[in-house]
């Protein structure tokens, strides 16, 4: 997976690792999560991309887009996660995760599901991969920090607030390098 994602996508190695460090973090410190229940998240967050080959081979015309005019069709991408993801040996209550994992918190994603409609787990995952994707989070100076806070004021209705002020809280203060590429996989 990390490297279809690099190759395909330019996101930087380890990506999924820190998906789940950052959305495990989040969740532990801010929903008390349990170490089962972080050990499950961890598995979605890594797993959350599981489809992208497959996807990005049936819709070969597929162009990035910012501007979401392409939100329906990338919700092919979460669905067909999803029916792998199902293929693995986890729990029922994890249904939907992988599906919902592009999200938004303000009805603008995929499948047009409002906060409360998103599975928390699915948030979780959502805010860790859009900001690791889009700021590499394993590198970090001031600078990049303004930019990421900048990002998060300018896109506060794509993310629930708590798990944005978390992030905040427990990252922006200088925990990065946790996240590093040299020290993910004891991270993880």
């Amino acid at each position: 997976l990390d490297s279809v994602e690099n190759s395909l996508l330019g996101v930087h190695t380890n990506h999924g690792k820190r998906v789940a460090c950052i959305a495990s973090v989040i969740g532990q410190e801010s929903y008390g999560l349990t170490g089962k229940e972080t050990a499950e998240l961890s598995s979605c967050a890594v797993m959350h991309d599981n489809a992208l080959t497959e996807y990005i081979a049936s819709e070969l015309n597929f162009e990035p887009d910012s501007d979401g005019k392409n939100q329906e069709k990338f919700g092919r991408h979460c669905e067909i996660g999803e029916r792998n993801f199902r293929l693995m040996p986890f729990d029922d209550h994890l249904d939907n995760v992988i599906l919902y994992h592009h999200e938004n918190s303000d009805g603008t994603g995929p499948f047009r599901l409002m906060e409360k409609e998103i599975p928390l787990y699915a948030q979780l995952i959502h805010f860790a991969d859009i900001v690791d994707a889009t700021f590499f989070l394993g590198k970090i100076d001031a600078a990049k920090k303004d930019r990421i806070s900048d990002f998060l004021r300018e896109n506060a209705s794509w993310f629930n607030p708590k798990i944005s002020a978390a992030f905040t809280e427990i990252y922006m203060s200088g925990n990065f390098e946790e996240l590093s590429d040299g020290k993910i996989d004891e991270t993880l």
